[in-house]
């Protein structure tokens, strides 16, 4: 507080909110005292002058006149001062009535929300984050995968193959342009009386038609089907080398996997590779994070459901989608209106529920899909909400809604974790590249956590497994078993170690 020539107090500090009641308080008393004041004076003067002791009368009315005018700028000083004053408060408060409000729910979305993990070496997911913000990069933690396979797969297509056939590194096949030719494979002999299963599954692109009577099995009278697997059991040995592609099919860039192997059991694709790999022939080198140089760390917040920016048109029913927002226009004209959102994420195994919040409660239908193929239906009864738990990891690559025969004049999709729903938030995500000197690597349960460490003034990177490439020059001068590891020890001064 200060005060004027007149010792009327005002507030000079506006930052103190606390302060402001007695500041007040002590303002309006030196302004009640100040005109106690007058009045005694004024009193005062008026008697001394009728007595004659003092001032002329107009000396007496000029002085007086003058302490009125300094009285009022003082009050209309503080007048005004009261006003900032009270303007500054006001506008403190709504701050702080904004602070309380997002205060309150960021606490209800850490309360609500479980920081999850998906992915790992190259590509690390942090799922259910709030808002999609943080403020430390996580440090990921190495890992190292060599594919290996059971050998189980009899149909190795590294051949010579027609030109519409391309065969690729996973073992997939790629098939564009029409049929009427053979897919071929090395040859091998299918044993009398024993059973051979064979089955296919489409990775991506598209065949005319439906692909369930486009590749012909073993039986030579059984077409393959994504469905299930085809049995076949031959009465006498028979050497395979092709299978026959349906001449009446046209094939867009069809990724597809084909596998066959002897039993009755149920067994998933893997690539042939002439035996159990890793061996002479496959080696199957050891894949590391960080091989290329950084990891790769997403940050997505409880709204899982991440659509690319697209628009889609039905029945006069319009929906555009930019920065997961969506704007619905037009209206239906259709009794059985759909669209197909395209989108491409994974969801790792567990329980989720997805949320149809739009101005009609029971639409639409929102189904997850994976190359046409539903993995999660939603239906009317529903309610515009699905809960359903997932047993493996899944690709999903389509959204698929259906509007029957209603008008929808707002729409927001929403895919969260566990089984309660959610207000709806848009989808956010940060990505963010971590460089790294060497991969991250991981040995059974040990793994790579980069610790960085200053050395005379130089950062740098300190792992736990480095990769140790042995030329044939090196001397091995100790070697023993501990803890059943087989422990070896090189002179550093001899030879070459590539790290």
């Amino acid at each position: 507080m200060v005060t004027t020539k007149n010792e009327i107090y005002y507030p000079d500090d506006y930052s103190k909110i606390a302060d402001i009641p007695s500041d007040m308080k002590k303002m309006a008393e030196s302004i009640d005292d100040a005109m106690e004041e007058n009045k005694r004076e004024t009193a005062d003067q008026y008697v001394k002058q009728e007595q004659g002791k003092g001032l002329s009368t107009n000396d007496f009315t000029n002085e007086k006149s003058e302490q009125i005018e300094t009285n009022k700028d003082n009050i209309q000083t503080n007048t005004e001062n009261i006003t900032v004053l009270t303007r500054k408060v006001s506008t403190n408060e709504t701050n702080i009535s904004t602070l309380q409000t997002e205060l309150a729910e960021t606490q209800e979305e850490l309360n609500n929300s479980t920081l999850t993990v998906s992915g790992t070496g190259e590509n690390i997911t942090l799922e259910n984050t709030v808002k999609a913000k943080f403020k430390e990069a996580p440090l990921p933690e190495g890992n190292s995968i060599q594919e290996t396979t059971e050998g189980y797969n009899i149909m190795n297509f590294d051949v010579t193959q027609d030109s519409k056939v391309t065969v690729n590194d996973d073992g997939t096949i790629t098939i564009n342009g029409t049929g009427g030719f053979s897919i071929a494979f090395k040859p091998v002999t299918l044993e009398a009386n024993q059973t051979y299963k064979q089955k296919i599954e489409i990775v991506s692109g598209s065949v005319s038609d439906n692909i369930n009577n486009a590749l012909m099995s073993f039986n030579g009278s059984t077409w393959l089907t994504p469905d299930g697997y085809v049995t076949y059991t031959p009465t006498a040995d028979e050497v395979k080398r092709g299978i026959w592609v349906n001449a009446s099919k046209t094939f867009n860039n069809l990724r597809i996997k084909i596998w066959g192997y002897k039993g009755t059991a149920e067994k998933p694709f893997e690539k042939a590779t002439d035996g159990a790999s890793p061996n002479p022939n496959y080696e199957q080198p050891i894949k590391s994070a960080g091989d290329n140089g950084s990891i790769n760390v997403k940050i997505v917040n409880e709204n899982l459901l991440d659509i690319p920016n697209q628009t889609i048109e039905s029945s006069g029913v319009r929906v555009d989608v930019k920065d997961n927002k969506y704007t619905v226009s037009g209206n239906n004209t259709g009794n059985s209106t759909s669209m197909l959102l395209k989108c491409n994420f994974v969801l790792k195994a567990g329980t989720y529920t997805m949320l149809t919040n739009s101005s009609n409660s029971n639409y639409p239908y929102m189904n997850l899909r994976k190359d046409g193929e539903n993995i999660v239906n939603m239906i009317y009864s529903d309610n515009g909400k699905k809960t359903f738990t997932l047993t493996k990891d899944t690709n999903i690559n389509q959204v698929y809604l259906w509007f029957g025969s209603a008008n929808i004049t707002a729409l927001a999709l929403q895919l969260v974790q566990g089984s309660i729903e959610k207000p709806f938030v848009e989808h956010q995500e940060q990505n963010y590249s971590i460089p790294v000197q060497q991969p991250l690597r991981s040995i059974g349960d040990v793994r790579d956590k980069p610790i960085f460490v200053k050395v005379d003034g130089n950062w740098f990177e300190r792992h736990n497994i480095i990769e140790l490439i042995l030329n044939g020059s090196q001397d091995i001068f100790y070697i023993s078993i501990q803890n059943n590891y087989i422990l070896a020890q090189f002179n550093p001064n001899i030879g070459v170690i590539d790290l």
